[in-house]
């Protein structure tokens, strides 16, 4: 498993290195129906990441070591009543935690020399209640309230002769919000939805509203127009400090919105398709322009190694999904593309201009047929999509320089393609058929094809060539095996 995991990092590329990690996963659902009115459910999930990873370097008397623990667990209860034929009502409470810890030990002579830590946690906590009404055959409406309390701190240190808190950060914001949606659909001609979510942040004491807007109109017999149009807020981002770890496992975390230096999230998307099905035949094409403004990264010397601050900007996505399926028992195949232009914008970044998104696939493609014959089921599927950006260094030959970066993510990595398998087969343990079981096998990149993830600079911990280039790549040939049995 360890092997999989950091395959082409540092952790794999290192000689006189001892690397201890363990790894966890656990999750149970209970479901309660007392009758056929009221329905309750309770679900856990726990998952546990830790490493230990030690390197030393022989000739300088120098160790370095690694310590690395993510933890998550989540809770959640649920309650689903029938008050009516017409009224329905579903209350929910959550608890989340994040927990990530990581350090970065420098020994010499066995003697600790400096210490670098980053740590983060996230309290995320839910209840909410949504009341849905079907007044006509034609015709839902559904509201509700959620309160949301979200917990968030980080903090950077480094230690060394003395005690450096690099940045450090904890916020709480409470969120209350209202929401209602209402429907009206006639005879599969015409559909339309409207909705409106408004958030008020406590702590911020502001007011943001989220409208949400979907029609659909039929044209001719199989074939509708349909065209949509949202906006959303987010308090919580991400803080990309690629460059700062010298462990390219996690180097990323998150933090609160605050008001001034770092806005709240905000994203408008409007989007134009058009929706044709007959006989067994779907399909779908759907083109979308998104705006999100307020997002943030952390240069930490990314392209200055002077500018070690936050910097605000904007990133801007056109892009265009096509899906086409085909039914035809006992098969089913799908056909996927996706287009994305995806471009960002910073304060103080590439001399204020913009450029291409880390995250930007610009084309993605994806192909599946599907077998189901009773209990047992068989699906092939191949995906394919062109490289992530990128941003292409020159390692300097002086092994104390740093690394000359040409602009931002003006390349872009090989192609990514693989092919999967998975079978299921779904049985009863009893003629009663109270205990339902699945048995499953599936083979991940069936292939084995080498595909190259990121490329990224990072200091060496030998000190005879502090600077190198490490390329992740994907897990080759994977089986993976599923039991699972359900009440």
């Amino acid at each position: 498993m360890a092997d999989k995991v950091f395959q082409s990092t540092k952790i794999d590329n290192a000689e006189n290195a001892t690397n201890n990690f363990f790894f966890l996963d656990a999750n149970v659902r209970v479901n309660y129906r007392p009758d056929d009115s009221n329905s309750f459910s309770l679900s856990a999930i726990y998952i546990d990441n830790d490493l230990d990873y030690l390197v030393m370097d022989m000739d300088s008397s120098q160790s370095f070591n690694d310590l690395m623990a993510i933890e998550n667990e989540g809770y959640s209860a649920r309650w689903d009543a029938k008050w009516s034929d017409k009224v329905r009502q579903r209350t929910q409470l959550s608890f989340s935690r994040y927990r990530f810890s990581y350090k970065f030990l420098t020994f010499e002579n066995d003697e600790q020399i400096r210490e670098f830590q980053k740590l983060n946690a996230i309290y995320d906590t839910s209840v909410s209640s949504e009341v849905e009404i079907n007044t006509h055959d034609e015709n839902d409406l559904s509201f509700g309230y959620q309160y949301g309390l979200k917990d968030v701190s980080y903090a950077f240190r480094d230690t060394a002769d003395l005690d450096f808190i690099l940045d450090a950060d904890q916020n709480v914001i409470n969120t209350h919000s209202i929401f209602a949606n209402y429907s009206l659909r006639a005879a599969r001609r015409f559909e339309f939805r409207i909705g409106l979510r408004t958030n008020y942040y406590l702590e911020l004491d502001m007011i943001r509203f989220e409208p949400r807007l979907l029609f659909q109109k039929g044209i001719f017999k199989n074939v509708k127009l349909q065209f949509s149009g949202e906006i959303k807020n987010q308090i919580i981002s991400e803080i990309d400090e690629t460059v700062l770890s010298d462990l390219s496992l996690e180097n990323r975390l998150w933090r609160l919105a605050n008001g001034e230096a770092f806005p709240i999230i905000n994203s408008w998307q409007v989007s134009a398709g058009i929706i044709y099905t007959n006989k067994g035949w779907s399909l779908d094409i759907d083109q979308f322009y998104k705006k999100i403004d307020g997002i943030s990264a952390l240069s930490l010397g990314f392209l200055n190694p002077d500018d070690a601050q936050f910097h605000i900007g904007e990133r801007e996505v056109l892009g265009l999904d096509f899906y086409l399926k085909k039914d035809f028992r006992p098969f089913k195949t799908w056909l996927s593309y996706s287009f994305s232009n995806a471009k960002s914008k910073f304060d103080g970044l590439n001399d204020n201009n913009d450029f291409i998104s880390s995250t930007n696939i610009r084309h993605s493609v994806t192909t599946s047929v599907a077998f189901r014959k009773k209990q047992f089921q068989i699906a092939l599927a191949w995906h394919w999509r062109t490289g992530k950006p990128f941003t292409k260094g020159i390692i300097p030959s002086d092994p104390n320089g740093s690394v000359e970066f040409i602009g931002i993510n003006g390349e872009r990595l090989p192609s990514y393609h693989r092919m999967d398998i998975s079978t299921t087969y779904d049985f009863y343990f009893s003629t009663d058929k109270k205990v339902k079981g699945k048995i499953g096998f599936s083979i991940r990149n069936i292939y084995d094809q080498e595909n190259q993830l990121s490329r990224e600079y990072f200091g060496n911990n030998n000190l005879d060539d502090p600077i190198r280039i490490v390329n992740k790549f994907s897990l080759g040939f994977t089986p993976n095996f599923l039991f699972r049995a359900s009440l």
